[in-house]
């Protein structure tokens, strides 16, 4: 996207409980909302969060240069 001169946009979204994203995420239905938004990314293991990171950090670099 980048090269084409367009911003890179990442999208991350919270399951809403009752759909059938929320099943396939195996989250509880009495979990805290907090656990379930990107502030935390509770669905991840933590070594993941690092690879999540340098992607935003990278969309960030790239976007700065538009």
């Amino acid at each position: 996207m980048h090269k084409l001169g367009g911003k890179i946009l990442r999208v991350e979204y919270s399951p809403i409980p009752e759909t059938k994203e929320w099943e396939k995420s195996l989250l509880e239905d009495n979990l805290d909302p907090l656990l379930h938004n990107n502030s935390l990314f509770a669905l991840y293991d933590v070594k993941d969060w690092k690879e999540f990171q340098k992607l935003k950090d990278e969309a960030r670099r790239l976007n700065r240069k538009c």
